[in-house]
Parts: structure tokens; C-alpha cells; sequence
């Protein structure tokens, strides 16, 4: 667990101290200053243990009563007081704390793509939890955005890849080029070829590492390890053809005791429980490659080997990649597949790569950063893909008959054969990826079906947002014909009669007309809309009414129902509108029609499965205020559209 205290402020009075009181008072600030941290530290350590999550408390108090004989004692001090701010601390999280005085985020990515995300919309400042990134403050917001994914070192891939699953990561582009991304998150300069960058010496050498870190850390923390691995390769030269698991686990295990000094065999009774147990969990984990219980046994001792590990010796499979990269790379191509994951068309090779490695490490299971030889297959993977699509633009291939999992034609002299086969060498999850790239790279599904009205997906984070589906229930107001209502306000027509209109109101069919019988429980339902509203801050107490009046005022269009039912159903319509533009950066306080005419009024074509329902919109003006809002992010399981989640994506230009 990491701790940081923006400010410490001691106010102390001795009691009984007599005319020695102010003697004791330096010793005091000395050994506050010089031991509180470290103990405070060590105790918090103790109460909350390894959580990832990250908790900002706004501001704590704590008192501590110190007696005569603890005065000479600075250690005494120091334990007083930091057991009774760590007490604090607990008690304030035992509580269900508001969210003025305590921020809870799930982990330290979250923490700083929740950060950038206010960045970007201008808010960051003033949010008191945001105090910790005050050292990067900069007049120029890109600067500031710069500097703090510089400081999440390799874990920036990671952030970027949650920016990216909400939706903000285009906007990020816009701030920093995509080229100083590729090398914040780990590309750095292409190697001359896939041979070199996986050649094996770089994954043994790793695993050596990895191994030693876990059984000596103070030898793998020297400044000499490197000069001793080179020299280790000089003498024991790696071969590029691996054979076998074992004859990988055997040379891993020479480079481990090279490395240790240690002798051929180690006294298992010397062993720490827990550096066993770190070398189990690499062994079958990250490092699942190797032949795990013949290493087991010979790094830690066959006694201490639990039976449930004797297994088989696993042979080599045949390419480099391991199985849980593999794997990794597997879940890429089902993202892609099942399009989570968008490889727009107008971007170009280093966007490509930051969005494939940030969703990479976004997926990646642990802490530690993307290893290296994943990095590498998905530059490979980007430059092959834009190869081929650049010959398929010149005629000489046919993209849609590309088969990489066959010998893939290429232009004479074309490096995209040779490119393709180092894939399919790395492994099968790399040529998988590719083609699932190939076949997904701005794709329009054939299956869409044609939707005046695909923009009223949009709004299903309002209607979600503000719970009406429950609140409708609860008056006594039927959903669809609701729902059927709102659209027809927020697009300004009757809605068509038209499956995709159909599968928005959650019903086949619906009878305007028979809200006029729910006028008492239509006005309670927005009654509970504006007491919600208002709680959230969205609209001012006083002025609440007058403005939702205006706002309905302007909506162009009436429905075949009583005028009091349309009027009521304008209302609505405008209290969610404003619920959903609260977070819209610089226009969320627009007119109802900038907002409907800008974001939401557009046709496009809507795909349902029985999963989900992807809607694929035609280009609006405000399209990138969405994307920055998250607003183009995947709606997760709609309890009126059938558990469904609902996802976006932009139809290019010429496609609309």
C-alpha cells in the first residue's frame, strides 16, 4: 500500500509540564517530523493491507494524550500519534463517508484516467481529490496531461486503455501525437524484425529475472545484474530454435543460479514460505510457458512441492508467444469481433498501436506492464494490416479475400508475405488478431437495418440515468408508450412505425392516446424528476420550473394525445435531456433543439442480436463532444431493450 499526506498540521498542548514544557517541545517537532510518516505508514499498511484501491480523505482530525512518562521518549511519541491517526483513518472508512470529504477509486488507473478525463472537460482543478496531481500543474492542459502519463511509466498503456473502453481516448490523440503515445506506453523504436525482437533471449532473460526477484530480490535490485546476464550470454550462447519446455526451463535455471552465486542445490529448509509461493504463482502464471514442475522442484526443493503440481512435462509448442499471451491476444480479437474495440479508418499506424496496446493492457490480468514481445507483435500486427490495406487500395490484393491463416498474396516484391508469416510464427493468436483486424477494420455490418430514428439510443443513458422505467412502474405510467412519446418530442416527428423504432419503446406496438388516462401520475412522475434534479444540481431550486417550461416551449413537436398529456410529456422529455447534457463539455446548459438538432436527430442503422443492439450512427456536429463525455461508451444490459447492451459506433462519410 502507498500513503501520501498533502499536509500535516500538529497542534499539541502539555499538561503538567510545568516550567519543562517548552524543553520538550523541539524534541517533539523533531521526532514527529523525522518518525510519524514511516510509522503512520506501517500501521495503515497493516489495517488495509495490499488493495489496489486508492482513497482520498479530503481532511482528518485525531487527538492522542500523551502522559509524563512518554515525554522522553521520541519513539513513544511517534507511536501515540500515529496510532491514533491510523485509528482515524479506519473509522472515517467504517463510515459511510460522503463523497465531500472521501473519494474511493477502484485502483491507481482509475484514479488517473479519472483525473484526465476532468482534464480534458476542464473540470480537474476543482475537484479537492485531485489534489495529488497539483505538482503537475501546467498552464497549457496538454502539458499537464503529458507529464502525468510520463509518471505512470510502463502503466500508462494501462490508463489509456481505460480511457479508451469510456470513450475518451480520441480526445487524448487530439492533445498529444500519437507518436510520443507510442513511446509513453511502451513501443519505443521498432526493432529490425520479429527474429530479432523474438528470437527467445529476451523472454529467458525475463524469466531469469522474474524468478531471482522472487527468491533474492537484493540480487535482482543490483546494479550489476545486467553486466552478469551479459556476460552469462557470452559464455552460454541461447539458440534460436527451441526445442522443448525443458531445455528452456533448464537454461532459465542456469541463468537463475549464475545470477544468485548460489550452488547447484539449495537447502529447502532455508527456503521462505513466500518465496515459494511467489514462484508458484509466476510458474503458473506469466511463466506457464516453462516446464513449471520440474523448475518448481528444482528452484524450491521437492518436498515443498504440493502434489496438485506434479504434472507432465509440457512440450514446446512450436512459436514463441506463451499461453497467456496467447490468450491475451485471443481476448483482443474477440473484442474486436464483437467491436468493443474500434481501429477507425482515417487513423494512422502509431494511433492504431497505442489504441491495440492500451486495450491490451486494459485486458491484461495483474499490475505488471505489457511484456515487450507483445508490444512487438502488435506493431507487426498494425504494419501488416496497413500494408495490406494500402495494396488492396492499389488494386494488387483483394482485402476481403485475405486469408491469413493461408499463404496471403501480396504485390510482387511486397514485405506483407514475409510480414504475415513471422506472425503466424509468434503464434496463432497473432495471425487471429490480424485477420480479425482485417475483417472488422471499418466494417459496416450488412445486417443493419435502416433507422430514421437511431439517434434516440443515445438517450438511453437519460432514461437510465434518472431510473424512469422504476419511477413509471411505481406511478402507475406505461413504458413503451412512454418511451414512444419521448422520442417523438426529441426527434420532432411521429415516430415511424419501423422495427428499430419498435425495439427502442421495448414493445411492437403502443397507443399514444392511452397516456391521457395517467395524467395525475404523470405530473407525480415529474414531480420526482425535478426533486431528483435538483438534488443532483442539474437545475436551480427557484428557478427549476420556469426553465423546464421554457425548455418545453420549444420542442416542435405535438402528440395525438391531450394537450395536458403532450404538455406533460414535453416536460419530461426536457428534464432528461438535461439529466444527459450535465456532463457534456462547454454545451451541457444549450437549448434543448442545439442539443437535439447536433447529437441526437440522425438516422444511421441498428443491428440486434440477442446480446445486444449496435447502433451505427450517421456523423453529427457534435460527435467529438460525445466521445469526450464517454457518451459513445457501451451501455451495459438495458432492462427494458431485454437485458441488452447497447453499443455505437460512427459510420464514415462515405458509408452514411
Amino acid at each position: 500500500m502507498d500513503d501520501r499526506i498533502g499536509e500535516l498540521h500538529l497542534h499539541y498542548r502539555l499538561r503538567g509540564g510545568g516550567s519543562h514544557g517548552h524543553a520538550f517541545r523541539p524534541g517533539f517537532d523533531r521526532a514527529v517530523q523525522a518518525g510519524l510518516p514511516d510509522a503512520l505508514s506501517r500501521r495503515l499498511s497493516a489495517m488495509l493491507g495490499d488493495s489496489p484501491s486508492v482513497i482520498v480523505i479530503r481532511e482528518l482530525k485525531t487527538s492522542a494524550v500523551l502522559d509524563q512518562a512518554d515525554v522522553g521518549l521520541d519513539s513513544r511519541v511517534v507511536d501515540r500519534i500515529s496510532r491514533s491517526s491510523a485509528d482515524a483513518v479506519l473509522a472515517k472508512l467504517a463510515r459511510d463517508a460522503p463523497a465531500e470529504s472521501v473519494m474511493r477509486f477502484v485502483d491507481q488507473t482509475e484514479f488517473v484516467g479519472s483525473f484526465i478525463v476532468a482534464l480534458l472537460e476542464g473540470s480537474a482543478w476543482g475537484h479537492w481529490y485531485f489534489g495529488a496531481f497539483r505538482r503537475h500543474y501546467h498552464s497549457d492542459p496538454a502539458t499537464t496531461l503529458r507529464t502525468v502519463l510520463e509518471e505512470c511509466g510502463p502503466d500508462a498503456a494501462r490508463v489509456l486503455g481505460w480511457l479508451s473502453r469510456r470513450g475518451h481516448v480520441a480526445r487524448v490523440f487530439s492533445w498529444i501525437r500519437p507518436r510520443d503515445l507510442v513511446d509513453l506506453v511502451g513501443g519505443g523504436t521498432k526493432p529490425a524484425g520479429m527474429q530479432q525482437a523474438l528470437d527467445g533471449t529476451r523472454a529467458l532473460v525475463d524469466a531469469a529475472k522474474r524468478l531471482l526477484a522472487a527468491l533474492s530480490p537484493d540480487c535482482v535490485a543490483s546494479s550489476a545484474v545486467d553486466g552478469r546476464i551479459e556476460q552469462f550470454l557470452s559464455r552460454h550462447p541461447i539458440p534460436a530454435n527451441w526445442t522443448s519446455a525443458r531445455s528452456l526451463s533448464v537454461r532459465v535455471l542456469e541463468l537463475v543460479r549464475w545470477l544468485q552465486g548460489a550452488p547447484e542445490t539449495q537447502d529447502d529448509a532455508s527456503m521462505p514460505r513466500a518465496s515459494a509461493d511467489a514462484v508458484r504463482e509466476l510458474l503458473k502464471g506469466p511463466l506457464d510457458w516453462l516446464d513449471t514442475p520440474w523448475l518448481y522442484a528444482q528452484l524450491i526443493g521437492e518436498r515443498t512441492e504440493p502434489s496438485s503440481e506434479r504434472a507432465r512435462t509440457a512440450t514446446y509448442r512450436g512459436h514463441l508467444l506463451t499461453p497467456s499471451q496467447d490468450r491475451l491476444l485471443e481476448h483482443l480479437s474477440a473484442d474486436l469481433r464483437a467491436r468493443k474495440l474500434r481501429l477507425p479508418d482515417g487513423a494512422d499506424e502509431d494511433e492504431l498501436i497505442v489504441r491495440l496496446i492500451g486495450w491490451a493492457a486494459a485486458e491484461a490480468s495483474g499490475s505488471e506492464p505489457l511484456d515487450r514481445s507483445i508490444v512487438t507483435v502488435i506493431e507487426e500486427i498494425v504494419c501488416a494490416l496497413l500494408a495490406i490495406e494500402r495494396e488492396a487500395r492499389d488494386g494488387l490484393v483483394e482485402k476481403r479475400t485475405t486469408s491469413v491463416a493461408r499463404d496471403t498474396r501480396g504485390a510482387p516484391g511486397s514485405p506483407t508475405p514475409r510480414r504475415v508469416a513471422a506472425l503466424r510464427a509468434a503464434g496463432p493468436s497473432a495471425a487471429e488478431l490480424l485477420q480479425a483486424a482485417i475483417d472488422m477494420r471499418g466494417r459496416l455490418d450488412e445486417r443493419g437495418v435502416p433507422a430514421p430514428a437511431a439517434g434516440i439510443f443515445l438517450l438511453a443513458r437519460a432514461v437510465i440515468d434518472l431510473r424512469l422505467p422504476a419511477l413509471a412502474n411505481r406511478f402507475g405510467v406505461p413504458l413503451a408508450p412512454m418511451l414512444a412519446a419521448l422520442g417523438a418530442k426529441w426527434l420532432g416527428a411521429p415516430l415511424p412505425a419501423d422495427a428499430p423504432t419498435a425495439l427502442w419503446a421495448g414493445a411492437e406496438s403502443w397507443e399514444l392516446a392511452g397516456l391521457d388516462k395517467t395524467g395525475d401520475a404523470l405530473r407525480a412522475l415529474n414531480e420526482s424528476l425535478f426533486e431528483l434534479l435538483v438534488d443532483r444540481g442539474a437545475l436551480q431550486g427557484a428557478t427549476a420550473r420556469k426553465v423546464i417550461a421554457a425548455d418545453a416551449g420549444t420542442l416542435d413537436c405535438r402528440l395525438e394525445c391531450s394537450l395536458e398529456t403532450d404538455g406533460s410529456v414535453s416536460e419530461t422529455a426536457c428534464l432528461l435531456l438535461r439529466q444527459w447534457a450535465r456532463w457534456l463539455p462547454g454545451v451541457g446548459d444549450a437549448s434543448p433543439l442545439f442539443l437535439l438538432r447536433r447529437c441526437v436527430r440522425r438516422a444511421g442503422l441498428v443491428e440486434a442480436s440477442d446480446e445486444e443492439i449496435f447502433v451505427h450512427l450517421e456523423p453529427a456536429p457534435l460527435d467529438v463532444v460525445l466521445e469526450m463525455a464517454g457518451y459513445l461508451a457501451t451501455i451495459e444490459r438495458v432492462a427494458w431493450l431485454g437485458d441488452r447492451s447497447v453499443r455505437f459506433s460512427l459510420l464514415r462519410l462515405a458509408d452514411a
